[in-house]
């Protein structure tokens, strides 16, 4: 006489549950600088961000920005003491509003294998030079 034994594989996987953190402040430029020069420096922001990137008044963004070491000391027109992230700047156009735009950091509860679509908020604007 053969005898099956058939064992099931449960996974009982709670919802993840966090909080909200704060999003980066912008370092440099200052948020609503002018005269920023068109490229080529370091956007530097209070906290690490994934991903960065920059847009002209809702138009396509520029790619994500690279990551970068923050130039140590900082700028004198940074608006902290300490800046915990700096990403690289490609060339710019001249004269333009730039809006510097980074995902919203996840919070409240969800289901770890659907989690929600992040949403992306604007930190503040720069013009170039």
């Amino acid at each position: 006489m053969s005898m099956s034994i058939l064992i099931a594989s449960v996974t009982l996987v709670a919802n993840i549950c966090v909080m909200a953190v704060s999003p980066a402040k912008m370092v440099y430029p200052a948020k609503g600088a002018t005269n920023v020069p068109d490229g080529g420096f370091t956007l530097l922001l209070s906290h690490s961000e994934s991903p960065v990137s920059l847009a002209i008044a809702g138009v396509t963004a520029v790619p994500t920005l690279q990551e970068a070491t923050a130039p140590s000391p900082l700028r004198s027109d940074s608006t902290s003491a300490a800046s915990k992230a700096g990403y690289v700047v490609p060339k710019l156009q001249p004269k333009t509003t730039y809006q510097v735009i980074v995902p919203l950091p996840a919070s409240g509860c969800y289901d770890p294998n659907h989690p929600p679509a992040p949403q992306m908020t604007t930190l503040g604007t720069f013009t170039t030079q």
